[in-house]
């Protein structure tokens, strides 16, 4: 037979043992308006097995890895790539490290600037060694992928009295009707041209639809330039830029000019790099290019590469680096690709 004054013990005994140890009490022997302790850090907290980290070090990107990373070439080589993030040029620098990788130290020879330039379209060999001359004042042979786009950066930039040069080259790559300054939009948005991508998968002996259509309007513009500017249009007009009217029938330089800045329209933007490099070549014929600040040119230097292990990560994350960002190359696709060629030829 259980007395009420063990009852009454037990209550005691129970609400001093939640209070010392600051846990909530559940008991259902909590009489009618008594309240229940709340929950707080424990005292003596370092008893106890700490946190275990959400993610590791292994399961984030390699982007950030390499932030992370005690190796200061790894760590160095996202530096460079993180400071044209968020810029009108961070594209364009990401279509000539295509050839100028950070495994090089962003430097291409003759043969990978030229081959640069005419992945871009700049394709005249005249142009292609007096852009490099321009580029390699010194004649080292080398010329830096992080220097090339610094000085992309301030021309397209920062003011000066050549900068509008460089947007009208590529404004007047689009078709506009005889002595007018302007684009119309209601002609741009009814241009419709070849994509080359699919030129280049189409099947041998059957036309594709567009293979029927232009390459390039009149005036130069290419399929990227043409659809790239309509959704700048589009875009516009529901989140116009300052000092643009988007409901005016038509697109002036000033209007132009304002779109390819907006880093939003970076990938865009780079479509134009083989005009930038034309107009380059005529505008620098004879005089240098854009002074680049010497500390500048002093952090564009790559870091000597060392065999020393500087954390439990350095080795791996330099197997990525070399492989292109990822650990192990997938070999499956390509077994796939020979099983179906085997397949085509029987």
């Amino acid at each position: 037979m259980i007395l009420k004054k063990d009852i009454k013990k037990k209550k005691e005994a129970y609400q001093l043992e939640a209070q010392i140890l600051m846990i909530p009490t559940m008991s259902p022997f909590l009489p009618a308006g008594v309240k229940e302790v709340e929950v707080s850090t424990p005292a003596n907290s370092h008893f106890y097995r700490p946190d275990v980290p959400t993610t590791f070090i292994w399961e984030k990107s390699f982007e950030e890895r390499r932030e992370l990373s005690a190796d200061p070439r790894l760590s160095k080589t996202r530096e460079d790539e993180r400071q044209w993030e968020g810029t009108m040029v961070q594209h364009m620098f990401q279509t000539i490290t295509a050839f100028a990788p950070s495994q090089k130290d962003w430097l291409m020879d003759k043969s990978q600037w030229v081959a640069m330039l005419t992945s871009v379209g700049v394709t005249g060999s005249h142009q292609q060694e007096r852009l490099r001359k321009r580029f390699d004042p010194k004649r080292t042979n080398f010329i830096n992928a992080l220097i090339v786009t610094k000085v992309l950066h301030q021309i397209l930039t920062e003011p000066s009295p050549y900068q509008e040069t460089f947007y009208f080259h590529c404004f007047s790559l689009f078709d506009r009707p005889w002595k007018e300054e302007t684009i119309d939009k209601a002609t741009l948005l009814k241009a419709v041209l070849a994509d080359p991508r699919e030129l280049a998968t189409k099947t041998k002996g059957k036309k594709s639809a567009a293979s029927a259509l232009p390459l390039r309007m009149v005036a130069g513009a290419t399929y990227f330039q043409v659809e790239g500017l309509k959704a700048c249009i589009s875009k516009a007009q529901v989140q116009p830029f300052a000092g643009q009217d988007a409901t005016r029938p038509t697109l002036t330089l000033e209007d132009f000019t304002g779109m390819m800045k907006d880093p939003s329209n970076s990938e865009w933007a780079a479509s134009f790099l083989g005009p930038i490099f034309d107009c380059m070549s005529c505008v620098f014929a004879n005089d240098p290019l854009p002074h680049v600040p010497a500390k500048f040119e002093k952090a564009a230097v790559a870091i000597p590469t060392s065999d020393i292990m500087y954390d439990a990560d350095t080795y791996l994350l330099r197997i990525m680096d070399d492989n292109g960002g990822v650990l192990l190359e997938d070999t499956t696709k390509k077994k796939e690709k020979k099983k179906d060629k085997k397949q085509k030829g029987k």
